[in-house]
C-alpha cells in the first residue's frame, strides 16, 4: 500500500513538474531547444489577433493553452447569412424580373402544356422502378435537395436555419407550408377551378419520423411555438388553446366548437397514437384513426348525441406528428381505413449536426415575418382558392399522365400507393397555395424595403393607434395561384411519392401484410345472456318443423322434461306468452283445429259454389 501512495505521489510530482515547465516556456520568447536564427528575428510569425489588432486571449489550463479565436479577426470560418445579401440587393423592377428573382429557371423543364405529361409520367416510371427501401431512398442525400420546392428566398432561409440548429431541412419545410395552411381562416377551401363542387381544407398534414437525438423536440417548438409568438397571430393558435398533444374525441370537437381550429401536435407519436411498442400503460386518449380522416380533410362533421346535435364544417384542423422511426412505420402501415395517404412524410435518416458558424438571424426574422404576415391578411378572410388559367391546364396535362400510368401498372403496385397517387389533386393544391402565399410575402417584403429606400421617413417608428391596419389587408377575392407555385408543388410531390413507393415496398409493409393475411379473423363479441322468456321461446321453434302445423298441446309435452329440468313456474302461463309473442312477431302463424278448421272450409265452399251459381 506504501508502495502505491509513493508511486501516486511521484506521479503528482511529475505532472506538476510539467505544468510549471510548460508555463515557464509560454512566459520566455524563445526555448532554449530552439536556435535563435536571423530568419526568424527578422520576420517573426504573426499570431491571431483579435478585430481591434490586439493580442488573442489566451489561458492555460492544466498544462494545455487555449485561445479563444471566437475575438479573433479573419481566423474562423463564420459563415454570414444569405439572406443579408440576397434581401438588400434586390428590388422588384418588373414582373419578369421578380419571377426569375423568386424562382429558379431549371424548375420550368420540361412543365410546358405540351411537355408536362412525359414529364410527369417519366417520373413515376423511373419510381415504379426504384428497388431502394424509404430509409435507402431519405439517405441519399442528392435527391433531399429543396432547390425546386418553394421561392428562393424561403429556400436559402431554411436551409440555413436547418443548418444552424441540426435540422432536417425536409422536415423545417413540412412544418412550414402546414403553418401556413394552419394560418388560413378556417372555411378557406381549395378548387381546382371557381365553379368546381368540390373542395379542400388548405392545411399539409404532416408526420416526420427520426432517429433518437435528432433534434426533433426542438424543431417541434420552432416550428410550433417561436414561428407564431407574433402578435398578429391569431390568438388561440399563439397561445396553444386549441393545441393538443392527446385528447378524446369529444375535446377535440370542443376544441373545434370553441376556436373553429384544432390542432395535433406532438413530438412523440407513441402518446398520440396506440402502437405495439409502447412502454408502460401508455396515454388513455389514443386518436381514432377513423374519425381523424374526416378532420384531415375539413370534411363536415355531424354528430347528435346525449347533449345534442353537434354540426362542424367550417373549421381548421392540424396534424403535426414527430416519432421515432418504428412507430412512424407502424403508424402508417396499411390499414382498412387508408388513412396514410392523407400524410405528407419526412424520414430523418442522416444525423444533421448544429453549425454554431453559421449565422441565421435574418433568416429566423424572414419566417417570423411570415408567419405575421399569414396572420395579418389570411387568418381573418374565408377565401376560396383556385388555380389560374395556366396553371389549370397544367393540372389536366399532369393529372392525365397519373392515369395513364395507373392503367398501365393496375395491380403491380402496392394499393395503398395507387390510393396515394389518386390523392393527387390535394396534394398538388395544398402545396401551391402555401408556395403562393410565399411568393406574395415575398413581393411584398420587397417592395416595402424598396418603399424605405426611396421614402427613408417612413422608417420612423409609428404609434400602432394611429398605423394603417388595412395596408397588407388581403383583397377580398382571392388571387389565384399562379402557374409557378403550381410547379413548386409538383416537384415537392415528385419526392413524396418516391418517399411512399419505398415505403410500400419496404420490409416492414411487407411484414404488416403477411400479417394481416396470416392472422386468423377477429372473434366477435360473446353473445349476450337470454332471458327465460327467450330460452323458452327458442326451444318453441326448435320443435316446430318447418311450415307444418304443430299442435300447442303436443309441443307442451315434448318440452316437459326441458322444463323439469330448468324447474320452471307457471310452465302454461310462461309458454302461453311465449307463444302470443311469437305469433305478434309473424314467427309463428296461429291456425284453429281440425273440426273448426273442417267446418270453415265446407262453409267457404258452399259460399264459394253460391257465388258460381249466382255468376251463372
Amino acid at each position: 500500500m506504501d508502495e502505491i501512495r509513493d508511486t501516486y505521489a511521484e506521479e503528482i510530482q511529475e505532472e506538476k513538474r510539467s505544468r510549471d515547465a510548460a508555463e515557464t516556456s509560454q512566459s520566455t520568447p524563445q526555448s532554449h531547444h530552439q536556435p535563435i536564427t536571423a530568419e526568424a528575428d527578422s520576420t517573426p510569425s504573426p499570431g491571431p489577433s483579435t478585430q481591434g489588432g490586439g493580442p488573442v486571449p489566451t489561458q492555460s489550463f492544466f498544462g494545455i493553452t487555449v485561445r479563444d479565436l471566437t475575438q479573433a479577426f479573419g481566423d474562423t470560418t463564420v459563415s454570414n447569412d444569405p439572406l443579408d445579401e440576397w434581401l438588400p440587393d434586390h428590388a422588384p423592377e418588373d414582373a419578369t424580373t421578380l419571377q426569375a428573382l423568386l424562382h429558379p429557371t431549371e424548375m420550368c423543364i420540361g412543365m410546358g402544356d405540351t411537355d408536362v405529361h412525359s414529364t410527369v409520367l417519366s417520373w413515376l416510371k423511373d419510381i415504379h422502378g426504384d428497388t431502394r427501401d424509404h430509409l435507402q431512398l431519405a439517405s441519399d442525400l442528392s435527391l433531399a435537395s429543396i432547390r425546386l420546392f418553394v421561392p428562393t428566398p424561403f429556400r436559402l432561409a431554411i436551409t440555413t436555419v436547418a443548418k444552424r440548429e441540426g435540422w432536417n431541412t425536409e422536415a423545417l419545410l413540412a412544418g412550414i407550408v402546414s403553418n401556413c395552411g394552419w394560418l388560413e381562416a378556417p372555411g378557406t377551401r381549395l378548387r381546382i377551378e371557381p365553379t368546381e363542387t368540390w373542395s379542400r381544407a388548405p392545411i399539409t398534414q404532416v408526420m416526420l419520423a427520426g432517429d433518437p437525438s435528432m433534434r426533433k423536440s426542438s424543431l417541434k417548438q420552432f416550428v410550433t411555438e417561436d414561428l407564431l409568438s407574433s402578435p398578429d397571430v391569431p390568438p388561440e393558435i399563439r397561445s396553444r388553446n386549441c393545441i393538443n398533444g392527446e385528447a378524446t374525441v369529444k375535446g377535440l370537437r370542443s376544441s373545434m366548437q370553441s376556436y373553429s381550429r384544432a390542432g395535433l401536435v406532438s413530438d412523440e407519436i407513441s402518446t398520440t397514437y396506440c402502437t405495439d411498442k409502447k412502454q408502460g400503460t401508455g396515454s388513455l386518449h389514443y386518436i381514432d384513426v377513423n374519425k381523424l380522416c374526416t378532420w384531415l380533410n375539413g370534411e363536415p362533421d355531424i354528430v347528435a348525441t346525449g347533449s345534442g346535435q353537434l354540426i362542424l364544417q367550417n373549421y381548421a384542423f392540424q396534424h403535426m406528428i414527430w416519432g421515432q422511426i418504428p412507430l412512424v412505420e407502424q403508424v402508417l402501415a396499411p390499414n382498412a381505413s387508408f388513412f396514410a395517404k392523407r400524410i405528407y412524410v419526412g424520414w430523418q435518416v442522416v444525423p444533421v449536426f448544429a453549425d454554431d458558424e453559421q449565422k441565421a438571424d435574418t433568416s429566423k426574422e424572414f419566417l417570423k415575418d411570415f408567419h405575421a404576415w399569414m396572420g395579418r391578411n389570411a387568418s381573418g378572410n374565408i377565401q376560396s382558392r383556385s388555380l389560374d388559367g395556366f396553371a389549370r391546364t397544367v393540372f389536366r396535362e399532369a393529372a392525365k399522365a397519373i392515369q395513364t400510368f395507373l392503367s398501365a401498372t393496375h395491380g403491380q403496385m402496392h394499393e395503398h400507393y395507387e390510393q396515394k397517387l389518386r390523392y393527387y389533386d390535394t396534394e398538388w393544391l395544398r402545396f401551391a397555395s402555401a408556395c403562393q402565399r410565399m411568393e406574395d410575402f415575398c413581393q411584398w417584403k420587397l417592395q416595402r424595403q424598396q418603399d424605405e429606400r426611396t421614402h427613408p421617413e417612413r422608417q420612423q417608428p409609428q404609434d400602432p393607434a394611429d398605423a394603417d391596419t388595412t395596408q397588407d389587408a388581403a383583397p377580398e377575392q382571392a388571387e389565384p395561384i399562379s402557374f409557378l407555385s403550381f410547379i413548386h408543388a409538383l416537384h415537392a410531390w415528385k419526392r413524396q411519392m418516391a418517399l411512399w413507393a419505398a415505403f410500400y415496398r419496404s420490409r416492414c409493409v411487407k411484414d404488416k401484410d403477411k400479417d394481416m393475411k396470416d392472422k386468423p379473423d377477429r372473434p366477435g363479441a360473446p353473445p349476450e345472456p337470454e332471458d327465460e322468456m327467450g330460452q323458452i321461446q327458442k326451444e318453441i321453434l326448435s320443435r316446430c318443423p318447418g311450415n307444418a302445423a304443430q299442435e300447442t298441446a303436443k309441443v307442451r309435452k315434448t318440452m316437459k322434461n326441458y322444463f323439469r329440468k330448468k324447474k320452471t313456474i307457471d310452465v302454461a302461463k310462461k309458454l302461453q306468452t311465449a307463444v302470443k309473442d311469437l305469433i305478434k312477431r309473424r314467427l309463428l302463424l296461429e291456425i284453429k283445429p281440425r273440426k273448426e278448421q273442417q267446418a270453415a272450409n265446407e262453409e267457404a265452399g258452399d259460399k264459394a259454389a253460391e257465388d258460381t251459381k249466382a255468376a251463372q
